[in-house]
């Protein structure tokens, strides 16, 4: 990746630290690691100092991690001091004086977990370790091109997974099965991994909107709910279609469409400026009139990139607004107890004045024979 895209967003973290009125900030949430470093492994935790003359001769990027990532940081970090130990990584800060002379610390107060806080205040007594509030979702939720490059590839995985699947999917098969078969070509196709465990819910089991794939065999005239993802270059693909086996009846067609249509009217909305609450309104009043209201029990979606879900978020009561560049899914929903379940899920991107659909995967109701 570009090294002046990773100091361009160190820039713009010190100039928060600056408005923030602190001295550096303690990262461990490794996507927001990587976000930063570019480091993609396991273990590791970042600091990163703000620039002023009290802190002018300090090293300003300082990445901890241990032998693991020895030869790997040598490809991906660039411009950090980094050091290798193989103690506890803040007992190591400790043993190293690394804090010296700084006062302020921040961190994310809605990633630290609560032994690493815990841990801080325990080691460092004299030191101030003040939470920050989403100090880094400011960033993360607007992708810059580079992202956005990644995030495509990912996309473009998944769609071409779900053109492969299609041929594999028949009545008498497993929900794991098929789950299954979908891993295994996400990897084929050029996926890292699963963003999350793949979905697979036929029949009366699609009305539970995060089922996990069973040994529920597909039977023939029942709709299969296929909810997957993969990761490129650390960025998350989420891609929801909702497919029939056999004959569907009449009624059932009827509410695809609702979902269909609803999730239409909320892509038509999407703009920069808007608020997410009121594009959750938009397909959730609409699925309601329809007389659906109380199937449609999920939010609408949220923003998806180096984490699966992350802001802004799209729901009821969702206070973020919509920027250019947020990259978000919109996946409305109807859940029919003992009968079956409903939802369509794309990634668009927010642009100035509309959004741009990233998922190409076909939306009318296929059936397979």
């Amino acid at each position: 990746m570009n090294e002046s895209i990773f100091s361009k967003r160190i820039s713009a973290l010190r100039d928060e630290l600056h408005s923030q009125n602190v001295d550096a900030i303690f990262v461990s949430f490794l996507p927001h690691l990587r976000y930063v470093s570019n480091f993609s492994g396991s273990y590791g935790l970042g600091i990163v100092l703000k620039n002023n003359s009290k802190l002018a001769t300090r090293n300003s990027q300082l990445f901890f991690t241990d032998g693991r990532y020895k030869e790997q940081i040598k490809q991906e970090l660039n411009g950090w001091k980094v050091f290798i130990t193989r103690d506890n990584l803040i007992e190591y800060i400790k043993e190293k004086k690394i804090f010296r002379g700084i006062k302020n610390i921040g961190f994310d107060k809605n990633t630290l977990s609560f032994a690493e806080h815990s841990k801080l205040v325990e080691f460092f007594p004299h030191h101030r370790f003040i939470p920050l509030e989403n100090v880094f979702e400011k960033f993360t939720s607007v992708k810059d091109e580079t992202e956005l490059v990644s995030l495509k590839k990912s996309i473009a995985v998944t769609d071409n997974v779900f053109t492969e699947i299609l041929s594999a999917i028949e009545a008498g098969m497993t929900e794991s099965e098929l789950a299954a078969e979908i891993s295994f070509l996400q990897k084929i196709l050029g996926g890292e991994t699963d963003a999350f465990e793949p979905i697979v819910a036929s029949g009366w089991r699609g009305a539970l909107p995060h089922a996990r794939s069973s040994q529920k065999k597909i039977k023939r005239g029942e709709l299969v709910v296929l909810d997957f993802g993969t990761v490129v270059n650390g960025y998350h693909s989420d891609m929801t279609r909702t497919i029939g086996v056999g004959k569907i009846s009449s009624e059932i067609k009827k509410v695809y469409q609702v979902v269909k249509d609803s999730q239409q009217k909320a892509i038509d909305a999407v703009k920069n400026g808007m608020s997410a609450k009121k594009i959750d309104g938009i397909a959730r009043n609409y699925i309601r009139k329809k007389g659906f209201g109380k199937f449609f029990n999920h939010s609408l979606g949220h923003g998806v990139g180096l984490q699966i879900h992350e802001a802004p978020k799209l729901s009821p009561t969702s206070k973020h607004t919509l920027q250019t560049g947020m990259a978000i899914t919109i996946e409305p929903g109807i859940y029919i107890p003992n009968l079956c379940g409903i939802r369509i899920e794309d990634i668009v991107v927010v642009e100035k004045d509309g959004c741009k659909v990233l998922t190409q995967s076909e939306k009318e109701l296929i059936t397979l024979n």
